[in-house]
């Protein structure tokens, strides 16, 4: 009886052979998940660096007959750049609007000046190349020393498509939730 206990019979011997190899295709099937997981969170990580847009200003002036004073924006990345909003600050002040902008620049000339920019910049798309001019005054060069590129600055939000943002602040680049409110 004793010896009948301590021997496996050819069925007992399969059915724990069967119980290994299905502990082994769990285990192996769970590494391949893993395994897949990370292959698709680096596909989807190549495909959102693929479609990645990068903003970058130019506050720029020049003097001729006039004396202009410029911000562009330049989409120098591989993917459409959706902004979602323009700030522009004269002297640390929050421009609100073009009309505000517009009677400041008078006041400080002492004469209207020519400007050249829109209200519904916000929500623009900017393709992969594409300039924008976001502000474009003009006045005259005898008044230039009244109005210099050093009293504006701007801060501007932009997304991916993939409503990844990022803020650029004065040439600054940094990760922003600023166009998911």
């Amino acid at each position: 009886m004793k010896d009948k206990q301590r021997t496996l019979s050819w069925t007992q011997l399969g059915s724990a052979l069967a119980v290994v190899v299905s502990i082994i295709a769990l285990l192996v099937s769970l590494y391949e998940t893993r395994l897949m997981n990370k292959q698709y969170d680096l596909m989807m990580t190549q495909h959102k660096t693929s479609v990645w847009p990068h903003l970058s200003a130019s506050l720029s002036s020049s003097i001729s007959e006039e004396k202009k004073i410029r911000l562009t924006l330049t989409n120098k990345g591989i993917g459409p750049a959706m902004i979602s909003e323009v700030n522009i600050f004269f002297k640390g002040t929050l421009i609100t609007s073009y009309d505000q902008l517009n009677s400041i620049v008078a006041s400080t000339l002492e004469e209207d000046a020519f400007l050249l920019g829109t209200d519904a910049f916000n929500e623009k798309v900017l393709s992969p190349e594409e300039k924008y001019d976001v502000m474009l005054l003009s006045f005259p060069s005898e008044k230039s020393s009244f109005l210099n590129v050093e009293d504006f600055t701007y801060q501007v939000c932009y997304c991916s498509v993939y409503q990844e943002c990022w803020n650029l602040k004065q040439d600054n680049i940094t990760p922003s939730d600023c166009g998911n409110h």
